[in-house]
């Protein structure tokens, strides 16, 4: 091997050293640049083959990020309410329970917790956006405002409201609200309907005694207590036409003494008595 050689194979295997020209200026090695080229764009080759989910993503710059803006997509928080899902160590990380954030690459396991994610710092950046909201002048918000209403007069004039469905719709909330007073007195003469039941119940016990013990008295002349503490003889029934008669022969014809005597025993009285001679 010759003594040019030897310097081409040190300057392949390591990085060569700097060197001058005669005027001074430093002279590049070529060939060792060019082959260390050929060997980013392998790695680069090797690279684009890698799954995006092994590579991290990164924000972009502050220089590149937009003001922030209104979220249009539905966040539906109960989408798994009620369902059983079964975790095991192979299970992938956005499927072990709880809210994936394909964004960021994280799971977050409390509802609270992902909303305030989503509305927080770390989300929006990666989103390409900052916390600040763009500031506008007059002229902009009359011209939006003017935009929604032009929008709003065209869908209107687009679809236009049909009559059968204002009857139709009508029909369903009158039938709704039939359905509810239905309702309303099924339960209320459900509620009748026990209370009375219970009130049956109670009385049943009682009333019969009573109207046992009703004729013994009036046939027997059993002495009660009245109101105020007065004992009163209960009498026993005749009919008209007996207690009118025998009333008549005892009383000789006078008038004026049975109707103090009846008086007498309608306030509770003792009567029938003689004075003493």
């Amino acid at each position: 091997m010759s003594d040019d050689d030897s310097p081409r194979q040190s300057k392949s295997k390591s990085k060569p050293r700097e060197q001058t020209d005669k005027s001074g200026r430093k002279v590049w090695d070529k060939e060792y640049y060019a082959k260390r080229a050929k060997e980013r764009a392998e790695d680069e080759e090797i690279l684009a083959l890698v799954p995006e989910s092994k590579k991290k993503k990164v924000a972009p710059p502050p220089q590149e990020r937009q003001p922030l803006k209104e979220r249009h997509d539905f966040i539906d928080l109960e989408e798994r309410v009620g369902k059983t899902q079964v975790v095991t160590q192979f299970t992938p990380k956005q499927q072990q329970g709880g809210y994936w954030c394909s964004v960021c690459e994280c799971l977050i396991k409390d509802s609270q917790a992902y909303l305030d994610h989503v509305n927080g710092k770390r989300h929006n950046r990666m989103l390409g956006m900052t916390m600040r909201v763009e500031r506008v002048d007059v002229n902009r918000v009359k011209d939006r405002l003017a935009s929604l209403k032009r929008s709003g007069e065209a869908d209107t004039s687009a679809a236009p409201v049909q009559v059968d469905d204002i009857q139709q719709r009508l029909r369903q909330l009158q039938e709704q609200e039939e359905e509810k007073k239905r309702r309303k007195r099924e339960r209320r003469s459900k509620k009748h309907k026990t209370e009375a039941a219970d009130d049956i119940g109670d009385g049943v016990k009682e009333e019969p005694r009573a109207i046992k013990d009703e004729p013994q008295e009036a046939a027997a002349g059993v002495e009660r207590e009245g109101q105020g503490g007065v004992r009163v003889k209960t009498e026993p029934e005749e009919d008209e036409k007996g207690g009118s008669a025998a009333g008549a022969a005892a009383d000789g014809g006078g008038g004026g003494g049975d109707a103090e005597e009846d008086l007498m025993k309608l306030m509770g009285l003792p009567v029938g008595f003689t004075a003493g001679v």
